[in-house]
């Protein structure tokens, strides 16, 4: 079309339009009010337009998958189609799929290539260096003593979301740490509030008082909770959480100690994970050093606790979804 023209059939009236936005898939514009939600056929076919998008642009770590997406515009008529390219990545699952993942060798920069189609024709988006592999980090270290140190200093970690997590029915997180002093309240080791069960590994809440006591968070567990581990100072420390649809498993070196509840139905793969971070607007951040932190999309069981925290994974358990 060349000019504006009136299209509101079907709007209702004193419909005070909030937001109003096209939806490419289904051929759509929407528009939500504050008296509810109208929609229409797009007024004349939009022209295809390949929009590739991906989870993350970059990372620190050659082992990470990048998950694709597209948004591009077009209607899904029935024989829309998507063919990805991916110059010098070894691992492409699903190339001809709307969500494509990807593994790239080594540091360097890569282009991206999508071509989309369906009935009304095709078009292609070219992007130079999209995707970014920068020097990794996430190598086994070459020097002992290349520990995560933080100071409590409001500073914190974050970590993008584990996609790998997707569908997990039970879980393990473990690493060493070394307390500098007593945690303030809700001091966490690692954290994903954002998640739909409030995940938590850290320290209990005892009053507004600072303490040693190793708990963990969850959605309907008391923020009261804590354990029979009182945690020693300035001494190297193994500490692992498992989560089983019926229980969760606090670890300190080797010894558990088992609280029974609902914890099926989890979702930790669409938020970010923080290290160091307390409750939002409670308690302080980690104050010590952490190492060989990792995350498995499995329960370990006591035995394999205590043979994996004295190991260094070069060839890692294919359940590994997080090292550093």
């Amino acid at each position: 079309m060349s000019d504006w023209a009136e299209y509101n059939t079907g709007l209702p009236v004193n419909h005070a339009s909030r937001a109003l936005k096209p939806f490419y898939r289904d051929g759509k514009i929407r528009s939500g009010s504050n008296i509810g939600f109208w929609e229409a056929n797009l007024y004349e076919p939009s022209n295809l337009l390949a929009q590739p998008t991906a989870d993350k642009l970059y990372t620190y770590c050659a082992r990470d998958t990048f998950y694709f997406d597209d948004y591009s515009v077009m209607k899904y008529d029935g024989t829309q189609s998507w063919k990805w390219e991916f110059t010098g990545a070894t691992t492409v699952i699903g190339a001809n799929t709307r969500t494509p993942k990807v593994v790239y060798p080594s540091a360097g920069e890569y282009d991206v290539k999508l071509t989309i189609s369906n009935s009304s024709g095709s078009n292609t988006r070219f992007i130079a260096k999209m995707i970014k592999i920068l020097p990794s980090e996430c190598n086994v270290d070459t020097i002992a003593g290349k520990s995560l140190k933080m100071t409590g200093d409001h500073k914190i970690v974050s970590i993008p979301a584990v996609r790998k997590l997707k569908n997990a029915q039970s879980m393990t997180v473990m690493c060493w740490i070394k307390l500098a002093d007593k945690q303030q309240w809700f001091t966490q080791l690692v954290s994903n509030w954002g998640s739909n069960v409030g995940f938590g590994f850290g320290f209990a809440f005892q009053g507004y008082v600072p303490t040693t006591n190793l708990t963990f968070s969850w959605k309907n567990v008391p923020y009261w909770q804590t354990s029979s581990f009182d945690l020693e100072l300035n001494k190297w420390i193994h500490v692992a959480m498992t989560v089983e649809p019926t229980k969760v498993t606090l670890y300190k070196d080797g010894k558990p100690w088992v609280y029974n509840g609902d914890f099926s139905n989890f979702d930790l793969s669409e938020t970010p994970f923080e290290i160091g971070c307390p409750v939002y607007g409670q308690g302080g951040t980690f104050n010590g050093e952490m190492e060989e932190f990792r995350i498995y999309n499995k329960a370990f069981s006591q035995a394999e606790i205590r043979e994996q925290m004295h190991l260094i994974d070069k060839n890692p358990d294919s359940s590994l979804v997080l090292y550093y």
